[in-house]
């Protein structure tokens, strides 16, 4: 495994296996266990305020309805491909999205009169305005709905004053559509270059076709593993609040986008490089440890893209009535604008893939091979995995398939560069065009 010489490997085995044996008592395992989940609820809990979620619900319908205005009368098979609705039945969707959001408390009061604006429109019950009122709107910048509010009071018959205005935003609807019917695209060709590869995919998860596991690594015991975890993610997550609540207002201000790629890049690259000193004897073991000596397999990661596409449209369709709320606060304001785009390639296409596959791949998931075999060590470690990327019950299981299919790209080509370079290519297009749509 080692590139040193025969004394050298065995000297490194032994202190590997000394390591192993100082098994932590169970009750540490467990209290750390509970810390660690007790922590990330209460961060979500935090995380979820009515003016951020307000913010998105109101980006993500404004944008949907537009276009779906300008998709109206396309054909059904050409809206079905691009992803679009018609403009009824997206109004529909967003009433109940703005209802669910307003049950669980997730509305300002911003949020909260657009609610009843929207439940109004779609019951034909939306109160006329004056003429002038409608000028002073047109002004301070219109909203879809509040042009479908036009639209449906003069019903076709609009003032000579409204034509140019309206021209303008017919232009945004067009823009808007056809960036939606890019992205759809852009996951098809993704479906489509990714079949052929489909078969090289899935012989991923045949446990016989799987790269043999270092000594060194089936040294590292699942509960040693797991306790230095947890430890490392508490301590990282206690140094990164105390440096956020550090930093003066007036930097944020100032110099907002800097500030939130050098505070998010110290959690992402200072807990994995603590993890790698709390557990490996010598850095030089790491890079065979982890199988990074070896080339990335280009064939099995597109075949893997494809079939995701294949679940997640699955996924979409099947709990479409249940997460409707969700892709309205699935936004986030940190994305907006340049220094949004450069903080989302930064911290989603770069650093994400490269020390997440490093803490829940390289260690976790190997470390749990030697115990639990490939499924379960698959299970757990996909499941700390989607602890810290929840995203509700679509946003979830979507991330547990992500999770699952990088463990087995990893096991079935012995390196960690594959699982990098799919984790990256998948968060890399999914920032993308969403960016394009929703942020720029």
């Amino acid at each position: 495994m080692f590139p040193y010489s025969v004394e050298r490997r065995l000297s490194d085995l032994g202190a590997y296996q000394r390591q192993a044996r100082r098994q932590p008592v169970l009750w540490i395992l467990l209290l750390a266990l509970l810390v660690h989940v007790g922590t990330i609820v209460h961060g979500y809990k935090n995380s979820a305020n009515s003016s951020e979620a307000t913010w998105s619900a109101l980006r993500t319908a404004d944008i949907e309805l537009s276009a779906a205005i300008h998709a109206n009368d396309w054909p059904g098979w050409l809206r079905w491909v691009c992803d679009l609705e018609s403009e009824d039945e997206a109004l529909a969707r967003t009433v109940k999205g703005f209802e669910a959001l307003e049950q669980k408390g997730l509305l300002d009061k911003q949020g909260l009169e657009v609610a009843t604006s929207l439940a109004e429109l779609v019951n034909h019950e939306a109160k006329p305005r004056s003429e002038e009122e409608w000028r002073t709107t047109f002004q301070e910048g219109i909203w879809t709905w509040e042009r479908m509010e036009l639209t449906q009071q003069y019903r076709g018959d609009l003032p000579l004053w409204l034509n140019d205005e309206l021209l303008l935003y017919e232009q945004l609807n067009q823009k808007n559509a056809h960036r939606i019917a890019v992205q759809s695209f852009v996951w098809w060709g993704v479906l489509i270059i990714g079949l052929p590869f489909l078969p090289s995919a899935l012989r991923c998860f045949q446990t016989k076709q799987h790269v043999a596991v270092s000594p060194v690594v089936r040294a590292w015991e699942p509960s040693m593993v797991t306790v230095r975890y947890l430890a490392v993610e508490l301590t990282v997550s206690c140094f990164v609040w105390f440096l956020y609540r550090s930093i003066p207002i007036a930097c944020w201000e100032k110099f907002w986008g800097p500030t939130l790629i050098l505070s998010d890049a110290s959690w992402r690259i200072g807990g994995p490089l603590l993890f790698g000193v709390v557990l490996v004897i010598r850095w030089r073991h790491l890079w065979r440890l982890l199988g990074m000596h070896l080339k990335p397999v280009v064939k099995p990661i597109l075949g893997m893209m494809s079939l995701a596409v294949i679940f997640e449209y699955g996924l979409f369709f099947l709990l479409e009535d249940f997460t409707f709320s969700e892709n309205l606060t699935s936004l986030s304001s940190d994305y907006e604008g340049w220094w949004g785009y450069l903080y989302m390639m930064v911290s989603g296409v770069i650093l994400a893939p490269l020390f997440e596959e490093f803490v829940f791949r390289g260690i976790l998931f190997q470390s749990y091979l030697r115990r639990f075999g490939f499924w379960m060590a698959m299970l757990f470690s996909t499941l700390f995995f989607v602890f810290i990327h929840f995203y509700g019950i679509y946003g979830s299981l979507s991330v547990s398939l992500f999770g699952i299919g990088a463990c087995a790209l990893y096991r079935a080509t012995g390196s960690l560069w594959t699982a990098i370079l799919f984790h990256a290519l998948t968060n890399g297009l999914i920032f993308v065009t969403m960016w394009a749509i929703y942020y720029s």
